[in-house]
């Protein structure tokens, strides 16, 4: 399950782009989300860089060998590139259950293979080329090489979706379609239809529903934009259930810029959810608890702190307004993570990873220890 972040930041770029003319239907272009590079709890900048050294120095494999309990040094994990074309990670090497994802571009088919202690799972998207733009057109996914569900994507010749189609297995007919409509090259309105039947109507506007169709769903959505007293832009994104509750998620810009200070998530009873401050050097998480006898009170709050390289230097975390632990992070000149010490909440060290680089600044190693026990991980490139 993805963690509330990600869910958030789906949800809110789901309304963003909805209010644009080459409305989007889903995150990332129909990618599973396994093979979207979120980490929003991670050091993602070491990730990025090194991603970018295997790209430069045209790296084809990587290999990870650990020693197992009898002291050998075995092979553990096997990473294999191919430019922007292929990709394959194979884990757990030594163990009856292999874990794997794969990623293959072959002309505008792109297909993805992944198991994760479960049943293998795959899926193919076909993408089509409009005034030099790819659009997904379809996307197929698998359990055990079986055929789960299929969507279909209908766009016109500016690259708007006129219409999308869910398939149920290996059906020939739709199990729902979704009809979108335009209004001064914006979105109006989403019609959902299962089995003939119109089931759902979305209205992208703030005006009222109306009389409400019998045993149709019928729901509205709009974005609007107000200023506060220092100036700064701020976009409110309203979503209206059948029942007519309503959910807000605000973000407030550094003035009319897109520079981005602040996002709020509130829920059906306007009691804020979730709060996100950006500054140069600090951001904030915080997720709130709304139940009988916590209503607004934290639930969960990470703090980043920056150095003036965007380098991830100390986190911390908080449950229940308390704190649970501390990480701090060391660099070299080449803004190189050199370690990672990990804090208890009474300030004791828990364990902590140290790495080591090539003359690339590739990573060749890295050694976790934790309480009297070592563990090393070595890197040999091809």
């Amino acid at each position: 399950m993805k963690n509330p972040l990600t869910l958030f930041l789906i949800f809110a770029s789901f309304w963003a782009i909805s209010q644009k003319n080459s409305f989007t239907p889903y995150y990332n272009v129909g990618e599973p989300w396994q093979f979207q590079k979120l980490s929003f709890y991670g050091n993602d900048n070491v990730r990025k860089m090194q991603d970018s050294l295997i790209a430069k120095y045209n790296i084809k494999v990587r290999n990870t060998f650990a020693k197992n309990k009898k002291g050998e040094t075995v092979l553990t994990k096997k990473m294999i590139y191919d430019g922007q074309n292929s990709q394959i990670a194979l884990s757990n090497l030594r163990s009856r259950k292999m874990n794997y994802k794969s990623f293959h571009k072959i002309n505008n088919y792109r297909i993805y293979e992944w198991k994760y202690w479960g049943s293998r799972q795959k899926q193919i998207n076909e993408y089509l080329t409009i005034n030099g733009k790819e659009f997904l057109k379809e996307k197929t996914y698998f359990t055990k090489n079986k055929t789960k569900g299929r969507t279909q994507y209908f766009w016109n010749k500016e690259g708007v979706l006129d219409s999308m189609r869910y398939f149920k297995k290996r059906d020939t007919k739709p199990a729902s379609s979704t009809h979108y409509f335009y209004q001064n090259e914006k979105l109006a309105e989403t019609k959902t239809y299962k089995n003939g039947k119109l089931t759902t109507v979305r209205k992208y506007d703030c005006t009222p529903l109306g009389e409400v169709q019998k045993k149709v769903k019928q729901t509205k959505s709009c974005v609007n934009t107000e200023f506060d007293k220092d100036g700064n832009k701020i976009t409110v994104n309203e979503y209206t259930d059948e029942k007519g509750r309503t959910r807000k998620w605000k973000t407030t810009y550094f003035g009319d810029s897109k520079i981005v200070l602040k996002n709020e998530g509130f829920d059906f009873k306007n009691r804020r959810t979730y709060l996100e401050e950006t500054t140069p050097t600090k951001q904030t998480y915080i997720y709130y608890k709304n139940g009988l006898f916590s209503k607004g009170k934290e639930s969960f709050k990470k703090v980043s702190h920056f150095d003036s390289q965007e380098n991830l230097i100390k986190s911390e975390s908080y449950y229940n307004g308390k704190l649970s632990d501390t990480r701090i992070y060391t660099y070299n000149t080449n803004n190189l993570l050199l370690s990672q010490v990990n804090l208890n909440k009474k300030g004791k060290e828990t364990y902590n990873i140290t790495f080591e680089y090539n003359s690339q600044g590739l990573k060749i190693k890295e050694t976790r220890r934790y309480k009297k026990k070592t563990y090393t991980s070595t890197y040999i490139y091809e």
